[in-house]
């Protein structure tokens, strides 16, 4: 399960079941990982238009203003 990753809770509820042979559901596995603490990101996809050069120009740039903002005050 380390080298896994994507763990969603489907595959975390699939792994579940294998190794303990037992029935759950995915909100049981949601409530439970809440339950020990931990938090449950999902992955973000990128749009298929998205250009990467504007992405990284734009990255640039508002690091730039937020410099500029912070040297003000």
């Amino acid at each position: 399960m380390v080298n896994d990753t994507q763990l969603t809770i489907k595959v975390i509820r699939i792994k579940i079941e294998n190794v303990f042979n037992i029935g759950i559901s995915k909100s049981t596995v949601h409530r439970e990982i809440k339950n020990l603490n931990y938090s449950y990101i999902k992955h973000r996809p990128k749009h298929f238009k998205q250009e990467q050069n504007k992405v990284s120009e734009f990255k640039i740039n508002i690091s730039r203003e937020i410099a500029i903002v912070f040297r003000l005050n």
